[in-house]
């Protein structure tokens, strides 16, 4: 893939972000997609998703939603128009956005784990 193109789609998502401390900016992830060859990769799951066709009926199966601050916020009634179990929905106010994951990776796991006893 392009170099260009690459760090064009990557502007599209962020610009900085911050891992343990340290910026990391759009050129690093740039660099790190071209010389690992994974830019493609990165990005088929947006392809597939626009491809995809539309689902007919509602998923049934249990579906926990954790959104952080700085990252989009769901709508629950959009939510619960196309999943009908939703058993857990936590919107937390640690700022882990989009990347919580690598920013707040406690929080996640304690509300995964709270999911997932949940179910039991």
């Amino acid at each position: 893939m392009d170099p260009a193109i690459l760090a064009k789609s990557r502007t599209q998502r962020y610009v900085v972000v911050v891992f343990d401390g340290v910026s990391l900016g759009i050129m690093s992830f740039t660099t790190l997609y071209w010389l690992t060859n994974t830019g493609g990769e990165s990005i088929r799951f947006y392809y597939e998703d626009a491809h995809a066709p539309s689902a007919t009926q509602p998923t049934t199966f249990p579906l926990g939603v954790a959104g952080f601050a700085g990252d989009f916020s769901g709508i629950r009634r959009f939510a619960e128009r196309d999943h009908k179990n939703i058993t857990q929905w936590t919107m937390h106010q640690e700022p882990g956005g989009h990347y919580a994951a690598h920013q707040e990776p406690e929080v996640l796991a304690d509300d995964i784990r709270n999911f997932y006893a949940a179910l039991a």
